[in-house]
């Protein structure tokens, strides 16, 4: 991946090994983040409340767009394992940490689509007024890759190039250390799915790992072969609140009692 300037975060393998609740938490962020995207779909909409302190991460669905994640469910996360929690229905389910999905219990087959000519281009960086009470730093990015498809069955080959446009409103992170929990739930779920990606992955926790993102835009567009570029999706999120409380470190633990489902397969939880 090439990029115009050196970031603070390179990549994601550097983050430290915590297991979730192991610790006392200290001082947290708690904030309510509202998504809404426009798509070949239509329009959709999620609503989120967020709880990290350092390490450690609590995202609770308060509206949801699709089946993926039941509303009232939430996901705790760390920079290196996920787990949804469903109180409704009293189950915790591992998550794919890099995918942010269900786990499937074996990793996903390799269809042959390769990733490659990642760039991250700063178009525009500067400093910009206050939002929620704090200071802001305003940047627009360019993300650029190739992606490419190999035939299968009845279905050609296919290049298609893709282009995306970031524009954020960042402010510092809190007590100077960077939420890495909720900074891996982020990037995971901006990656996308699929193999081979670990370049975007890097470009991606280069433009959060800055700071906590309190205003976003994302515009998307691709191109298959020598068409010209088409916007596919456009989303919008936005931090409406924000506190900064004691978190006590019992917030990120698992709940006790509850069925760990795992590989198909229910078990008491531990």
């Amino acid at each position: 991946m090439s990029c115009t300037r050196a970031s603070p975060f390179a990549g994601l393998a550097g983050w430290a090994i915590l297991l979730l609740g192991a610790v006392p938490a200290p001082a947290g962020v708690m904030f309510r983040e509202v998504e809404q995207s426009q798509g070949p779909a239509g329009e959709s909409r999620q609503v989120r409340q967020v709880l990290a302190s350092a390490e450690n991460c609590k995202v609770v669905f308060e509206e949801v767009a699709d089946g993926s994640w039941p509303a009232g469910s939430y996901v705790l996360a760390s920079a290196v394992d996920a787990f949804l929690v469903d109180p409704a229905e009293r189950t915790v389910a591992p998550v794919d940490p890099t995918l942010m999905s269900p786990a499937a219990g074996t990793e996903a087959a390799d269809d042959g689509t390769r990733i490659t000519g990642v760039a991250l281009d700063v178009l525009f960086e500067d400093a910009a007024g206050p939002l929620l009470g704090g200071p802001t730093r305003h940047a627009v990015y360019r993300l650029r890759y190739t992606e490419r498809a190999p035939a299968a069955d009845d279905v050609p080959a296919r290049i298609t190039r893709w282009e995306e446009r970031h524009e954020v409103w960042v402010t510092p992170w809190p007590d100077g250390s960077s939420l890495s929990g909720w900074l891996a739930f982020r990037v995971a779920e901006d990656t996308g799915p699929g193999p081979d990606r670990q370049e975007i992955r890097e470009a991606l926790a280069q433009i959060h790992g800055e700071g906590l993102v309190l205003r976003h835009v994302i515009e998307r567009l691709a191109a298959v072969g020598e068409d010209e570029p088409s916007l596919l999706e456009r989303k919008r999120r936005e931090v409406t609140s924000l506190a900064r409380p004691d978190v006590a470190a019992e917030v990120f633990e698992r709940p006790p009692g509850y069925v760990l489902n795992e590989f198909l397969a229910p078990q008491p939880a531990q």
